[in-house]
């Protein structure tokens, strides 16, 4: 049975204190940072726009490329179809890259032990009752102790790497005589073309062999099954249950026993009082 982590002594309610203290210092040290960057931004958007100088030179640069325009008149051209197509444009841009910063702001980023401690901190206004702040000190208490940072750091890490590379995708060999789905087939492709190679190159007979024989390895025929594996449970839709496959469940479970033995008995609630 696990021991309980102890309340929070008073130094170290301090230290949890100046922590959060010194995470909230950054967080609007960073808030101004950006502040100002957002207005040196505006700033140069605003002089580069009443700049008399570059609005000529826009101007002569405009004038020359129609010049060197050299064409006909499209007569079922209409303006109004291309700004239909600008503005549906511009909002799919909008919602993919809403898409992206919701995924940057829940999955991208895990969560330190400052920013669980800022949580908790922020918790600690919204409860009222001695137990409840009871139970939040034993929370402090285990999330600053040693193994939780630890624990929380491997977490972060696995969760980093996983982001970063892609899923496992189930591709197609181009050599459907092999018989291999995935990326099996594609490393049967590999070793024929690499024995093909050596026939025709024998001076590089010795680096072939070499390779083969790693891809030929045990270990290495078992790494491509896995990701086959894996990306073949990625691709495939997740499963639904309705209220048939239920039924038909129960039926078969009812149908292990005799008919004397068990019986179905469907309940519906009603308004109606007992």
């Amino acid at each position: 049975m696990a021991e309980k982590p102890a309340a929070l002594s008073a130094q170290e309610r301090q230290q949890y204190q100046e922590r959060i203290r010194r995470y909230e210092e950054d967080l609007a040290k960073r808030r101004e940072e950006e502040e100002r960057l957002q207005q040196e931004e505006e700033f140069l958007r605003t002089s580069l726009r009443g700049s008399k100088k570059l609005q000529a030179l826009e101007e002569v640069r405009s004038r020359h490329q129609q010049q060197l325009v050299d064409g006909f008149v499209n007569p079922n051209y209409d303006e109004e179809d291309e700004a239909r197509l600008e503005e549906a444009s511009k909002a799919c841009t909008l919602q993919m890259k809403q898409r992206q910063q919701a995924l940057d702001g829940l999955g991208r980023k895990p969560l330190g032990v400052d920013e669980v401690l800022l949580c908790l901190h922020n918790a600690q206004h919204r409860l009222k009752t001695v137990d409840e702040h009871h139970d939040l000190s034993q929370l402090a208490a285990l999330f600053q102790s040693p193994r939780f940072e630890r624990a929380l750091t491997v977490h972060r890490a696995v969760v980093s790497v996983a982001l970063r590379n892609p899923l496992p995708v189930l591709t197609v060999s181009s050599s459907p005589a092999a018989g291999l789905p995935g990326v099996q087939g594609l490393h049967w492709d590999v070793v024929s073309g690499l024995r093909a190679s050596t026939q025709h190159q024998p001076t590089t007979q010795a680096a072939s062999e070499e390779l083969q024989q790693i891809l030929l390895s045990p270990h290495f025929k078992a790494l491509m099954f896995c990701h086959d594996k894996v990306a073949a449970q990625k691709a495939e839709p997740p499963k639904t249950t309705t209220e048939d496959d239920e039924r038909e469940y129960l039926y078969e479970r009812a149908s292990l026993y005799g008919e004397e033995s068990i019986k179905i008995v469907r309940l519906q609630k009603s308004a109606d009082p007992l």
